[in-house]
């Protein structure tokens, strides 16, 4: 009697950021294709993909955004499909789960066993054989590995020096949060990335209006303190209390009607003043995206003083495409906070800096890490018969793998999204419920 084929295994890569989540699921080939042997050297391919994108504050927890995702009917065999997953979220992470407060306000909680053993099934059979939670921010980080530096996917900034191979990489990115991490990399070659909660650094600042919007930042977060991070002001939430202080301060530059939408928009107050700022239909709002740019560019520039990054220092996360004409130009508000840096300014005009365009970069490393953890099974499963009690053990970021592994994975990463995949992408419905179609 023949035997069934094993089910079919796919990557599973989350961005889970404060206000919305990503998640995307790449088809790996059987093991048995004579393509693509699964070894740590030649890491099977990817194919077809499929993606969505939830805003958070409509779901009650995680479990009802990867259940809404999983709802699509992937292709699985009889017995159900098996999934590797990494899923890197928007806190610090602990004992491989992570808990925080959403933009909506909501307490969102994120554990890799909980996804591995669920209290009901998944729809379509879908089985987790491991699912990796690490820091937003280190999906960011690995996913600049993957980032093509002259095709499009990133803007150069600053820097009169090229990128040193091998050198220090480091991320500094605005979206609901602000968010930091760097990258090192070992005598082979192989880089791994160091979690850090750089945004919650002291906000220093630099002129009388800083000063006031600092006071006015910890009257209204720690009045018994004295105390106001840099997120408060470089951030999604920070531009709707940067607005909020200006707002008080010259009542008659509000705009009644822009203000309204402000107060409606919920989650998405930031990005109302940010559109009315780009089309320049409030100068309260104007003034209030400047400040945000210059305390973006002053503590990008402190990461460069920092961290030294001669491999790269990439600004990202959500907020940098979509405000390219703050941070661009010798005149822009980013750059002149940037290069501020008194004795070492000149130090800071060596690293080269880019703006990353994409917006997919944490699930690249998410895909990135999920792809390494499912080498690692491989390897587990091929040479020691009690692999499967600890797939789900604890999760450490350094060293994941051999170099080797390493630089497959980068390969595969870059070959893979400039390849001819097919593309699934749902759409949110009221019931959050996503429908799509596969291409």
């Amino acid at each position: 009697m023949p035997t069934a084929p094993p089910p079919p295994t796919y990557l599973l890569a989350g961005d889970i950021g404060g206000t919305n989540s990503r998640l995307a699921l790449y088809r790996l080939p059987p093991a048995s294709s004579p393509a693509s042997p699964p070894t740590l050297h030649h890491p099977p391919p990817s194919s077809a993909t499929a993606w969505c994108e939830y805003l958070n504050e409509k779901f009650t927890d995680f479990d009802g955004i990867l259940r809404a995702f999983l709802s699509f009917g992937f292709p699985g065999g009889r017995d159900g499909y098996r999934v590797v997953a990494s899923l890197a979220c928007a806190g610090p992470v602990a004992d491989n789960a992570v808990d925080f407060t959403n933009a909506s306000g909501k307490k969102f909680s994120v554990c890799g066993r909980a996804v591995c053993a669920p209290a009901r099934p998944y729809p379509g059979g879908a089985r987790f054989a491991s699912c990796v939670v690490v820091n937003d921010f280190v999906g960011l980080g690995y996913g600049t590995l993957t980032l093509d530096n002259s095709s499009g996917e990133v803007e150069r900034l600053d820097g009169d020096r090229e990128v040193v191979e091998g050198g220090v990489i480091c991320c500094v990115g605005a979206g609901t949060g602000l968010g930091e991490c760097f990258l090192t990399c070992d005598a082979g070659g192989a880089y791994t990335c160091h979690p850090s909660e750089g945004g919650h650094k002291d906000y220093a600042a630099r002129n009388a209006t800083e000063a006031g919007l600092k006071n006015y930042i910890v009257g209204k977060y720690d009045p018994a303190g004295n105390r106001c991070s840099i997120e408060r002001v470089a951030s999604g939430t920070g531009i709707v209390d940067v607005y909020e202080y200006l707002a008080g301060e010259d009542p008659q530059e509000v705009d009644p009607t822009i203000d309204q939408a402000i107060k409606a928009a919920g989650s998405l107050q930031g990005k109302v003043i940010g559109t009315a700022a780009k089309e320049n239909a409030c100068a309260l709002c104007v003034k209030t995206m400047d400040i945000f740019a210059g305390a973006y560019g002053a503590e990008v520039g402190n990461a460069a003083v920092q961290y030294l990054p001669r491999g790269g220092l990439y600004v990202c996360g959500g907020l940098t495409p979509k405000n390219m004409h703050l941070l661009r130009g010798d005149g822009s508000p980013f750059l002149r906070a940037y290069r501020d840096k008194g004795r070492l300014s000149g130090l800071v005009g060596e690293m080269p800096v880019y703006a990353v365009t994409v917006e997919d970069l944490g699930l690249r490393g998410a895909r990135y890490l999920a792809l390494r953890e499912y080498l690692r099974i491989q390897e587990e499963e091929e040479g020691e018969p009690d692999a499967p009690e600890r797939r789900n053990a604890d999760f450490g970021y350094p060293s994941l793998l051999v170099a080797g592994a390493t630089f497959a994975a980068v390969a595969l990463l870059k070959e893979g999204k400039n390849s001819n995949t097919h593309y699934w992408k749902g759409t949110e419905e009221a019931a959050g419920c996503p429908a799509g179609q596969l291409n």
